[in-house]
């Protein structure tokens, strides 16, 4: 318990009064996300749609090894590549569990879910 109050009690850190590169960080988790969604999504469709199709079969039940694969590895690479920057997020959850840990401030939370939510729906498409 208190932990918690501690985490109430501190200041949140202010690190919005550079806008300019809040905005090159909001870019960066825009461009991971959209990357992660995407190859991910990507996976998923090329490797068929026979998982079992609802039927409970289990057929082709190999099929989600190379998915889940390739979400590791994209999520890897990307956060090497980009997690010195910005922490490496590419996930809302991630971004408000650093929020409710102090380490970021509530607008920085909403800039990089605003960036994240935007990349995961262009991916989609």
């Amino acid at each position: 318990m208190s932990t918690i109050l501690a985490l109430i009690r501190s200041p949140s850190p202010d690190d919005t009064s550079n806008h300019k590169r809040l905005l090159k960080h909001s870019l960066v988790e825009f461009c991971a996300t959209t990357i992660f969604v995407y190859f991910g999504t990507l996976s998923a469709v090329s490797t068929g749609t026979k998982l079992g199709g609802g039927s409970g079969n289990g057929e082709d039940v190999a099929r989600i090894f190379p998915i889940a694969f390739s979400f590791g590895i994209t999520i890897m690479a990307l956060a090497y590549a980009i997690g010195h920057m910005t922490g490496g997020h590419m996930n809302p959850g991630v971004s408000l569990l650093m929020f409710f840990e102090r380490q970021m401030s509530f607008t920085k939370m909403i800039c990089y879910w605003s960036a994240q939510f935007l990349g995961a729906i262009l991916a989609s498409f």
